[in-house]
């Protein structure tokens, strides 16, 4: 039985999107450990899942009081590369 070329693409392109969104790491919550490795990406070009909650802050400026360990704080530069992550 021969399939038609078309047919076949589209299952391949629908199996590969079954999948589900792919995040740079995976972890729901703060983790440095897993983490670290987006050290040295720019920020917008990594993808978190949406239930982990995420703060941006500027290396070498105060961070605010706030804690949350679940947190992921990513220590930027000014033009948004990740130096250090951290959890609160």
């Amino acid at each position: 039985m021969k399939i038609p070329l078309a047919l076949l693409a589209a299952a391949t392109i629908l199996s590969a999107c079954a999948g589900g969104p792919s995040y740079t790491v995976a972890d729901r919550v703060c983790n440095p450990a897993h983490h670290a490795r987006v050290i040295g990406m720019n920020w917008g070009e990594v993808n978190f899942p949406p239930s982990l909650r995420v703060r941006l802050t500027e290396l070498g400026k105060p961070v605010p009081l706030a804690t949350d360990p679940a947190r992921l704080t990513l220590h930027t530069d000014p033009k948004g590369w990740i130096g250090r992550v951290s959890c609160g």
